[in-house]
């Protein structure tokens, strides 16, 4: 039997792990997209949602980063493409 292969790491110590809230850039950082792919996703993806500080930049949850790091793993390894992943 196949076992699933482990999600990648995202956060690599306990503090960022503990983060609510990422910047645009610090996402981009952590899961190796770019910030223009992250904003064309956030408007092809319903689901994916960044908020906005009062300065106008944006933020993303840890869930939404969590779900970012999953369609990149599922683009590269050709398993679905960003018809199937909506």
């Amino acid at each position: 039997m196949k076992k699933d292969a482990a999600p990648p790491r995202l956060f690599k110590d306990e503090k960022s792990k503990a983060k609510l809230v990422y910047k645009l850039d610090e996402v981009s950082r952590l899961t190796g997209v770019a910030v223009e792919t992250l904003s064309a996703w956030e408007e092809e993806f319903p689901f994916l949602s960044a908020g906005q500080t009062g300065s106008g930049e944006k933020f993303f949850r840890q869930q939404d980063v969590a779900i970012i790091a999953r369609v990149k793993e599922l683009m590269a390894a050709k398993t679905l493409t960003l018809a199937g992943i909506k």
